[in-house]
């Protein structure tokens, strides 16, 4: 999963879900490669480790527990990979940045020094590791405050509509929206096959600008789509009836919706509150249709 900063900047570093420890977690993945000419993996590993800390402060979470995840710790006892802080557990996040950013590097010092190998000189701070919550209800409660965090704020008044529905889906895609749509979509993209979750979308069938905070939420109210599928059903090119059977825009013409190669044979699984945002859907579509 990704994440943006409160300038609407992705922050590039990659965190998931774990569960350990009786705990429910985040994982920040390491920081490293850039040697040889080779691009650098992670490298906004400290801009990801600060946000992390800012919005868990904002929800008024405490760390249950943090924990060294990288390779060499893997197969070390669980309670050998517990990082030992100057404040005793649960850490409570504070909301002064000073005391944030002071947290930040205690965890960076600490895990440096962790599983070193005999002989090696200082140690690398950008390491995997894992932030534990008390239970999954506060994780999530986190990575929804990832997801919708800053949407309202000053700065987004100033984006286009487009690009401020593009920054909302980007951010409710880190969110349990899309994890659950991963469960229901284990397959991918239903339109064209494509199950690389770099290019999919989660996508809300309803859309967001007319959806409730709870509907916003909902995973009947989502498809997992590909960007180009997810482009076209966002533009009102394409729609579903009742029984999950694809149904398109008239003025599309039918040698462009040929190229786009879509899989149509099986139609789209529907649960009944699935077939009510579709419906709404379809509404918006036809009253465009209806121009045609």
């Amino acid at each position: 999963m990704y994440t943006f900063d409160n300038q609407h900047q992705l922050i590039e570093a990659k965190f998931d879900r774990i569960d350990a420890y009786g705990l429910a977690g985040i994982v920040v993945e390491s920081r490293g490669g850039g040697g040889n000419g080779q691009p650098q993996i992670n490298p906004g590993y400290n801009a990801l480790m600060r946000r992390l800390l800012e919005v868990a402060a904002g929800q008024q979470l405490s760390l249950s527990l943090v924990t060294l995840e990288s390779r060499p710790a893997q197969a070390a006892p669980a309670n050998t990979r517990i990082l030992h802080l100057a404040s005793s557990y649960p850490l409570h996040i504070s909301a002064h940045v000073k005391q944030r950013e002071a947290l930040r590097t205690e965890i960076g010092r600490v895990s440096a020094g962790m599983f070193q190998k005999p002989g090696s000189k200082g140690g690398n701070p950008q390491k995997r590791i894992g932030l534990y919550f008390a239970n999954a209800n506060q994780r999530e409660a986190l990575l929804d405050a990832l997801a919708s965090a800053s949407i309202e704020q000053p700065g987004d008044a100033a984006l286009q509509e487009t690009e401020r529905e593009q920054v909302q889906k980007a951010r409710i895609g880190q969110s349990g929206f899309r994890r659950e749509l991963e469960l229901r979509f284990k397959d991918g993209c239903p339109l064209t096959g494509i199950s690389t979750p770099a290019l999919l979308v989660a996508s809300h069938i309803k859309p967001w600008r007319d959806c409730t905070p709870q509907e916003r939420l909902d995973p009947d109210n989502g498809l997992l789509l590909s960007a180009l599928a997810d482009r076209l059903f966002d533009r009102g090119l394409i729609t579903f009836d009742d029984h999950g059977k694809l149904l398109t825009n008239p003025a599309f013409p039918v040698e462009e919706l040929a190229r786009c190669h879509l899989q149509t044979d099986t139609p789209l699984p529907m649960s009944t509150a699935t077939r009510g945002y579709m419906a709404y859907h379809r509404e918006c579509c036809e009253r465009v249709w209806s121009k045609v």
